[in-house]
C-alpha cells in the first residue's frame, strides 16, 4: 500500500476505500490505506477519512493518519471539515450518532485539522 500513495494510482483509490471503511480489516492495514489515500490526495475520500478519524478499532485510534490525510488532500476536505464543524452535514451527523460519537470528539478533532 505504501508504493499505491507514492505512485498515486487512481485506479487504486476504490480498493483503498474499501479497506479504509471495512471495519472487519486489521488496523494496520487501515493506517496504511489511509496514508495511502492522504499520499494520493484523493478527494474522493474525504467523507471515509472524516469518519475514520474518530474512530478506533482493536483499540486502535485512526486519529493521527486521519487528520494528516485530510491536511494533505487540502481545500476539498476543509470544505467537508467546514460542514461538519458548522452543523450542516446532516449524513455525518446522523452517522456519528448512529456509532456513538459525541459531538465534542468530532468537532475537536475537525478543528484541529
Amino acid at each position: 500500500m505504501d508504493a499505491l500513495g507514492r505512485l498515486k494510482d487512481p485506479s487504486s483509490v476504490a480498493t483503498l476505500l474499501k479497506l479504509v471503511d471495512d471495519e472487519g480489516a486489521p488496523p494496520l492495514i487501515t493506517k496504511k490505506a489511509i496514508i495511502a489515500l492522504g499520499e494520493m490526495r484523493a478527494a474522493e475520500a474525504v467523507g471515509s477519512l472524516e469518519r475514520a478519524m474518530v474512530l478506533e478499532r482493536q483499540g486502535v485510534s485512526f486519529f493521527s493518519e486521519g487528520s494528516y490525510a485530510l491536511f494533505q488532500i487540502g481545500a476539498p476536505a476543509a470544505a467537508g471539515l467546514s460542514r461538519i464543524l458548522s452543523g450542516d452535514d446532516k449524513e455525518y451527523l446522523a452517522w456519528a450518532a448512529e456509532k456513538g460519537r459525541a459531538p465534542a470528539g468530532y468537532l475537536s478533532k475537525g478543528a484541529i485539522v
